[in-house]
């Protein structure tokens, strides 16, 4: 018919699947975080970022579907623009098979990203 609507009219996810969502502001005083890239990756994705101001913790977890913890890594950062690469493998050293992987990235207490990361080998 042509007055049907879909139920569900806009992205509710989408720090999910739009990799504008979270890039960065003019202003250069917020800790932001870009989508991962590239997005699929086969040997290596990464997730530019800024710390603002002062010196921060950046903290990156990544999961899979099922939510089994295969990164979890914390460093101190300066302020400015940094990257951080995830070659596909866990904190053993494991390959990490082809699907979805989630991630989130926590910048100091005032930023969070969340997204999602596909492997295909």
């Amino acid at each position: 018919p042509s007055n049907w609507t879909p139920f569900l009219t806009t992205d509710p996810f989408p720090f999910l699947s739009r990799p504008d969502v979270g890039v960065e502001p003019a202003a250069s005083e917020v800790a932001w975080a870009r989508a991962s890239v590239p997005n699929p990756f086969r040997d290596r994705t990464r997730i530019t970022f800024q710390v603002p101001k002062t010196r921060k913790p950046m903290r990156v977890e990544v999961y899979t579907v099922s939510g089994r913890l295969v990164v979890n890594e914390e460093q101190d950062y300066d302020p400015g623009v940094h990257d951080w690469f995830w070659d596909g493998r866990d904190e053993q050293g494991r390959v990490m098979s082809s699907g979805i992987y989630l991630y989130r990235m926590t910048i100091g207490t005032e930023f969070s990203r969340s997204g999602r990361m596909l492997i295909v080998r």
